[in-house]
This record gives structure tokens, sequence and C-alpha cells, in this order.
């Protein structure tokens, strides 16, 4: 996977979440980073999300134009998950209007785990 991120952006971004809800998420093992129990429950959770949220708008028969979902995430999944996002919703047909608004990962982890 390609995130168009540097290496320190990437460190950084796990460090932030490290203190945030603290847990490393990645790794070390044999050489390779691998997800700790922790991220495969998170990364789980959100597929779920993301895809109750693609089901939603592949049901609909009609979108008003005027409907706009806001996310709230970090820098670093902003850019991850806009381009998704908009691919998905642009695949039924739909141009997207989605903001995002820069948020602490601390802020973001307290609304999911609340």
């Amino acid at each position: 996977m390609h995130l168009s991120l540097t290496q320190s952006a990437i460190s950084f971004a796990l460090l932030r979440l490290l203190n945030a809800i603290g847990d490393p998420l990645f790794v070390l093992v044999r050489g390779m980073m691998e997800p700790t129990p922790h991220a495969l429950e998170i990364a789980t959770n959100f597929k779920s999300g993301v895809g109750a949220l693609a089901d939603a708008l592949s049901k609909a028969e009609h979108f008003e134009a005027a409907v706009r979902f806001s996310f709230y995430i970090s820098d670093n999944l902003q850019d991850a998950l806009t381009p998704k996002i908009t691919r998905i919703v642009m695949a039924q047909g739909m141009r997207p209007d989605i903001p995002s608004y820069a948020a602490k990962p601390v802020a973001i982890y307290a609304e999911v785990v609340r």
C-alpha cells in the first residue's frame, strides 16, 4: 500500500496515535511490521463503518445534492480515505461534496469509543 507520505511522517502519526490510545498499533516481528490485536480491531470496526456507508449509498434511489457528509479526521486519514470515499460516492453516480476537518487523534478516538 502506498500512502504518499514519508516514513518520518508515518512514524510521527503512529507516535501521536500511541499517545492518544495507548497502543503502538504496529510492532516489529521478524523484521516486518505487524498490526497489534488492537489495530486489527480498529481496522475491522472502521471497515464495517465504511462498508455500511457504501451500502447505504448504493441503496439510495435518489440522493439529494444538498446532503453533505462531514468527516472529522486526522490529516493522515484524510489523505488516505478521502479519495476512496469519493470513488465510492462517484460510483453511485453522485457528485461528492465531502468536506473534512482536521481533528486531533485523541478527540477522534474519544468519539469512536464512546
